[in-house]
């Protein structure tokens, strides 16, 4: 298995953990800071629309006021001469003039008329849309009439015509001699020059679609690009209507389009200028979300961006960081790992100088490897002792055992000879001392000779299995790639009779090749599933064998369920000699002991876990790459 690096670790984690907090704290951030930019950008929304209403209010208040100067301008009053209905055709050129003159500068205006008390038009800045734009104007009756009361009067928008000219009109009283109170002489009327309110709704940005309401829901006034609009009605009105009831100016909301499009939707009431009280109108303006807040979706995708840069930067700092902080770790790592596979003599180098975690550790590491170094060869040199020693007790207890043997023999031989030569003395002797002689050359005698014949053959086997032990602890392993199966088939194949006999049922899994000697792992199996079947005591007999793979290790598991071993002598079964459970089965006690000495060999362990009466599972684990194993002490 590949192994990462530290750095790389180090790398990822915090990437993502920074990813992760930039995602979570943005998101937070982008989400309250949304709705409270939501709220601040509607209620600047709301004063904007607020402010255009005003616009509109002032430039109306313009005209409302020009009015009032129109119908007091001395000139006028000098050049119309107190008889309005005498003009002549250059009198009237000339008052015509003026007003195209003086309506700049009073106005706005488009068209300014002079009518007579009876209602009859004298002279006017444009004579071809005076009707069009004034005696069309559905107000004229009253317009004129309240002048005549010596009344200021403005109309409300109407559409005039089929074309649906906007038409909005003033009238004021012209005083003899200009004098408030006096006859009135005339009448100023003037027809509003609307593109002026077109102009400031033009203002507004065209994303956003902006409306002039009259009190009725009719649409009134665009910008430039939608006037087609004009004239109808608006058909989210009564929500409007219903937003700046009271004593509200202002109302805020969402709309949906029919298109799926959401847009805030912001309306500011006419609330007049100074003197000019206004009609009523209603000023919309209609903001996608996506022009609404487009500004901070692009803020946020810079300080994402940005974010994420700096992430990428953090990472290869850190990346360059972890490199050269794991250096000296790595050199570590890899000076352990020389250690571990039998390298005594492997050091961890300490620059010098160094006062870090890192030297402190490498010291703390050199000092036990010191330290392991020096038991390891005390262990060598002990455990060569005592293979030595055990080879030469038990070579030279040999000798005096064949000795012991041979003589035990020869002296079995010359009891007969001796029988014979004495058996004319025996004769000779009474029957009861008879008896007591024939008791011990017949009986005591031979009985003496058997056991110590016995004793001798069984010290002989012990002495036997000893060397065997020692033996292998000293032999040379091959290692190679063994099929762990093949070796449980032919195991169980030799035990074939045994198996039938107690009607054993088998369950092999699936068993892994191993990297092992092949000969150490058939006795290893043949030992432990030999046991299984010698004391098994109950039929029919089950067996399931299988293994489990570690990282560094394969284990297998042998499952009985014979009488099983008491948890307080599971301990003493892979001990020399001993034996647990049935006296009569036989052997010398020392297969399980081969076994561990086998599998430590292996630079594995083995152990067991039983149940009284219920069975045993015998399990031992051998590593991944045996041959890489520093060498078992035996």
């Amino acid at each position: 298995m590949k192994q990462q690096r530290f750095a790389h670790k180090l790398v990822l984690v915090t990437g993502l953990a920074s990813a992760l907090v930039l995602l979570l704290v943005g998101g937070m951030a982008f989400y309250v800071g949304e709705q409270n930019i939501r709220d601040q950008l509607a209620e600047y929304q709301a004063d904007s629309a607020l402010t255009r209403m005003q616009g509109v209010d002032r430039t109306l208040f313009t005209a409302y006021q020009g009015i009032k100067v129109l119908a007091k301008d001395r000139r006028l009053i000098d050049l119309v001469g107190g008889d309005l209905g005498t003009l002549g055709n250059s009198r009237e050129n000339e008052v015509s003039d003026y007003l195209e003159e003086i309506s700049l500068l009073t106005g706005p205006w488009r068209v300014v008329s002079l009518l007579d008390t009876e209602g009859n038009l004298l002279v006017s800045n444009m004579p071809n849309e005076t009707g069009d734009l004034i005696g069309a104007h559905p107000e004229y009756e009253s317009a004129f009439q309240a002048a005549m009361e010596k009344r200021l009067y403005s109309s409300d928008l109407r559409m005039i015509g089929e074309e649906k000219n906007r038409s909005m009109i003033f009238a004021a009283p012209i005083h003899d001699g200009g004098l408030e109170g006096a006859q009135v002489v005339g009448v100023v009327m003037a027809s509003y020059a609307w593109p002026v309110v077109v102009q400031l709704l033009d203002a507004v940005s065209p994303e956003v679609n902006v409306t002039l309401l009259r009190d009725d829901g009719t649409v009134i006034g665009t910008s430039s690009a939608q006037s087609d609009r004009v004239g109808s009605e608006y058909l989210n009105w009564e929500s409007v209507q219903s937003g700046i009831s009271g004593s509200r100016s202002r109302a805020v909301g969402d709309i949906t389009d029919e298109d799926g499009t959401n847009s805030l939707i912001v309306a500011a009431r006419q609330s007049g200028y100074l003197g000019y009280a206004g009609h009523g109108w209603t000023l919309v303006m209609e903001v996608p979300y996506k022009v609404l807040l487009a500004p901070m979706y692009t803020l946020a995708w810079r300080v994402g961006v940005t974010g994420l840069v700096g992430v990428l930067l953090l990472c290869l700092v850190l990346y360059i960081t972890g490199m050269y902080l794991a250096r000296p770790i790595t050199r570590m790592s890899q000076t352990v790992r020389t250690f571990s596979r039998g390298d005594m003599t492997s050091r961890v180098e300490i620059a010098p100088g160094g006062n870090d975690e890192i030297a402190e550790l490498g010291r703390a590491f050199n000092a036990m490897a010191e330290d392991i170094d020096f038991y390891v060869e005390q262990v060598k040199e002990n455990s060569k002792e005592v293979q030595a020693f055990a080879y030469i007790v038990s070579h030279d207890l040999r000798a005096p055992l064949v000795n012991l043997k041979g003589f035990s023999t020869e002296i079995g031989y010359s009891m007969d000879e001796l029988k014979a030569l004495l058996g004319p003395a025996i004769a000779t002797m009474n029957q009861q001392q008879q008896a007591e002689v024939l008791a011990i050359l017949d009986e005591d005698i031979p009985e003496a000779l058997q056991f110590i014949g016995s004793s001798v053959e069984r010290m002989d086997g012990q002495i036997q299995a000893v060397l065997k032990l020692s033996r292998l602890g000293r032999k040379e392993l091959t290692w190679e790639q063994v099929d762990s199966a093949l070796v449980v088939k032919q195991v169980l194949s030799s035990l074939k009779h045994q198996l039938e006999d107690k009607q054993f049922v088998v369950k092999v899994r699936d068993l892994p090749s191993v990297e092992a000697d092949a000969f150490a792992l058939e006795q290893i199996f043949g030992n432990l599933l030999d046991n299984a079947v010698k004391y098994q005591a109950d039929t029919p007999g089950q067996l399931e064998i299988w293994s489990t793979e570690a990282l560094q290790e394969i284990t297998f598991h042998i499952r009985d369920n014979g009488p099983g071993i008491d948890e307080a002598n599971i301990h003493k079964v892979f001990e020399l000699f001993r034996r647990v459970g049935r006296a009569n089965i036989p052997g010398e006690g020392m297969g399980l002991a081969y076994v561990k000495t086998l599998v430590r060999r292996h630079g594995g362990r083995i152990w067991c876990e039983s149940v009284l009466g219920k069975g045993s599972t015998f399990s031992f684990s051998l590593a991944q790459k045996p041959s890489a194993q520093p060498r078992e002490l035996a």
